[in-house]
């Protein structure tokens, strides 16, 4: 059976959400696109699906089935036993009534890197669809060679990146929706790219070229290489010079858009492009905004 009617036979059902321009009534845009630790009310049930078709729950006599929690308990240790509470006349409804988010994610990252084959791959990447779509901290990634869920962003550059979009007065802002586009509820990566260098230019232009007022990345990058003298305030090693630092990375957030023009092999930006895209333009906007790269003789 194709994996596809696989998941239908199961009832695993993963609904695409709208369009990611839409944000409910009287929700903050900014925190609509905060990432979430647990397991919340709006991904449980997929959550639940997903787990139940990978681990062939509907029937619970099968080999699969008690042969995969049988082989989670020696991996995972848990002090009571996975196994006796799925064969048990609740099955997966025991584990979780009984389980923390945090040791129900240990069960997914098992799961996740339990088995390589092919319908592995595709289960793999509806999982990652839900959990990116319903912004969870949480996404499937590669561990050592191996599938598993990482941290979708770390705990500290998160903290630190809030920081400055609350600090940043309208970059800020900008930067806020880049974020939110990138990393919030179904997320939209031509936007988060698009977004992210906006945030930088509205940082930046001011303080490079404050008379031109239609001032794009391109020619703050340019006004930048022939002044020649913007750094970070950071003693030099003159067999590594690192003055252009800040200019590097700009240039990398600018060159590496894809959907910037028509013609010459455009293509919207991907996930993985968005989110670098974002995570560049952060510390960008800070070093603008506190001054932090400035021109140094």
């Amino acid at each position: 059976m194709a994996i596809d009617a696989a998941f239908s036979a199961a009832r695993f059902s993963y609904a695409e959400p709208m369009s990611s321009n839409w944000v409910p009534m009287d929700e903050d845009p900014t925190d609509y696109g905060t990432l979430h630790e647990g397991i919340p009310a709006w991904i449980a049930p997929q959550l639940w699906n997903w787990i139940s078709v990978v681990t062939n729950a509907t029937d619970p006599r099968s080999h699969t089935f008690t042969s995969t929690f049988q082989r989670m308990d020696l991996a995972l240790r848990f002090s009571s036993s996975l196994y006796e509470h799925v064969t048990s006349m609740h099955g997966l409804g025991m584990i979780r009534n009984n389980f923390s988010a945090p040791d129900i994610f240990k069960i997914v990252d098992f799961l996740v890197a339990d088995n390589d084959s092919h319908d592995r791959a595709v289960q793999n990447r509806h999982l990652e669809e839900l959990l990116r779509d319903g912004g969870s901290a949480w996404r499937v990634g590669t561990r050592a060679g191996h599938a598993g869920l990482e941290r979708r962003v770390p705990v500290g550059v998160q903290e630190a990146a809030e920081h400055i979009m609350d600090s940043s007065e309208l970059a800020g802002r900008i930067l806020s929706e880049a974020w939110h586009a990138a990393f919030g509820h179904n997320p939209d990566p031509e936007k988060a790219y698009k977004k992210a260098i906006v945030a930088v230019e509205e940082a930046a232009a001011e303080k490079v070229i404050p008379n031109n007022k239609t001032a794009t990345l391109g020619s703050i990058l340019k006004a930048m290489k022939d002044q020649k003298n913007w750094s970070l305030p950071l003693l030099e090693n003159p067999a590594v010079p690192s003055k252009d630092v800040a200019i590097q990375m700009a240039q990398a957030l600018w060159s590496g858009e894809t959907g910037r023009h028509g013609g010459n092999g455009y293509r919207a930006s991907n996930q993985e492009e968005a989110e670098a895209a974002v995570l560049l333009a952060v510390p960008l906007v800070y070093f603008f905004t506190r001054e932090t790269v400035a021109r140094r003789d």
